[in-house]
């Protein structure tokens, strides 16, 4: 509950909570060259950005994500016109893409604008890998 002081009068609230773990993010995914996670809980904080879409917290300088605009603090919505709510449906929607395939991406910035770019696919140097987080240990995969 929370007292506040209004027209001098003490007033009572009683405020829901959510329950907020303290480490964070447990998955991440490596997707040429951009490091990708569920939103944070800090963006739903500070900005009233929900958990929708795949976070871009992180691109290497020459991958794909560097050369065609895919920038940190995006969110990734769509790939190829379907939508990407979360890091499996994004998985399922790259999963078929070979190398020198061309991938339209809609993302979302911190204000929501809108960007679309078109990446050309590059397995070869930029493999997709998924991090794990498990009893305070992380592990790899290649995907």
């Amino acid at each position: 509950s929370v007292s506040v002081l209004r027209d001098g009068e003490r007033l009572e609230f009683e405020v829901p909570t959510s329950p907020a773990g303290g480490l964070g993010i447990d998955r991440v995914i490596q997707w040429q060259g951009a490091l990708l996670h569920t939103p944070h809980f800090d963006l739903a904080a500070q900005r009233g950005i929900g958990p929708e879409g795949v976070y871009i917290s992180y691109y290497a300088y020459g991958s794909p994500s560097s050369r065609y605009g895919l920038r940190a603090t995006r969110r990734i919505v769509e790939i190829d016109s379907k939508p990407t709510p979360d890091l499996d449906s994004f998985l399922e929607a790259v999963s078929s893409k070979s190398n020198g395939d061309s991938v339209r991406i809609q993302t979302l910035a911190l204000d929501n604008q809108v960007h679309v770019t078109t990446l050309k696919v590059d397995h070869h140097y930029w493999p997709t890998s998924e991090f794990n987080l498990v009893e305070g240990e992380w592990s790899r995969e290649d995907l």
